[in-house]
């Protein structure tokens, strides 16, 4: 029985931060061929758009990383569990 994709949750693109302790993360939501983009600083949406295609989205998303880290951002270290 052949089965499609129904994935449909948010995804983390990338999390930084900041040398005075801000943190930042971006999502990508899949909307079927489309995709909803956004970025957020301390947990408050700074920016997010609706994008034509999921490769818009990690265009976009991935521009707005670019530019953060011309300001200071770095990536954001994980913790191991």
């Amino acid at each position: 029985m052949a089965t499609t994709s129904t994935y449909a949750e948010p995804t983390v693109m990338w999390r930084l931060r900041h040398k005075d302790g801000r943190v930042a993360n971006a999502i990508i939501v899949p909307q079927g061929v489309r995709a909803y983009a956004a970025w957020f600083i301390l947990g408050h949406l700074e920016q997010g758009r609706h994008c034509a295609t999921w490769h818009d989205a990690v265009t976009w998303i991935e521009q707005v990383r670019l530019t953060l880290k011309t300001s200071g951002w770095k990536p954001r270290r994980q913790s191991s569990i």
